[in-house]
């Protein structure tokens, strides 16, 4: 259903504890949210940020007047509104751009990371999934955010032999393996 409808699907809601890039602009916080369209293709080509303002810790609503949305094109790294008959407020993506000099990277990685998991998830149900033409590499965006790449949190094989990862003492195949 993803692939079908094109749905996007935002990070947080996967990761709900990643950290949330944030900028300072006239005097108001913004949070990044950002939105990302995942497909059995590695050819990451855009996603939708949608910064919104923060207030006493909380961020507002994403249909709140403050709140800046654009589509951000990875190859030429150039925003697109995503309501045409609002253009972009580029005196707030440059502030972004400034603030946040590796979001480009922070991006990729995270679609990356996303897709992964989609990738896991179709090959644990049997669907069918082809191999990336290349590996993602594993950029960092800072100390704080996504210092390590998905694929190392992504847990070993488990033989049938082994313990079983629940922890309830049996062997896998007497356990969960089925």
């Amino acid at each position: 259903m993803i692939e079908q409808e094109e749905l996007t699907l935002p990070y947080s809601e996967i990761f709900p504890y990643a950290a949330r890039p944030e900028i300072t602009y006239e005097g108001e916080k913004y949070t990044l949210g950002e939105q990302y369209t995942i497909s059995h293709t590695p050819d990451y080509r855009n996603c939708l940020l949608v910064f919104m303002v923060l207030e006493n810790g909380r961020f507002l609503s994403a249909k709140n007047p403050k709140t800046r949305q654009a589509w951000y094109f990875y190859d030429t790294q150039t925003l697109e509104s995503v309501d045409s008959t609002v253009g972009v407020d580029k005196a707030f993506f440059a502030e972004v751009k400034k603030q946040l000099p590796t979001l480009a990277s922070l991006l990729k990685q995270r679609h990356a990371n996303l897709r992964l998991v989609y990738e896991n998830y179709c090959k644990r149900e049997g669907l069918h999934f082809p191999a990336p033409k290349a590996p993602v590499s594993s950029i960092s965006y800072s100390p704080v955010l996504d210092i390590e790449p998905l694929a190392s949190l992504i847990a070993p094989k488990v033989g049938r032999n082994d313990p079983c990862p629940c922890g309830s003492g049996k062997k896998y195949k007497k356990c969960c393996m089925n």
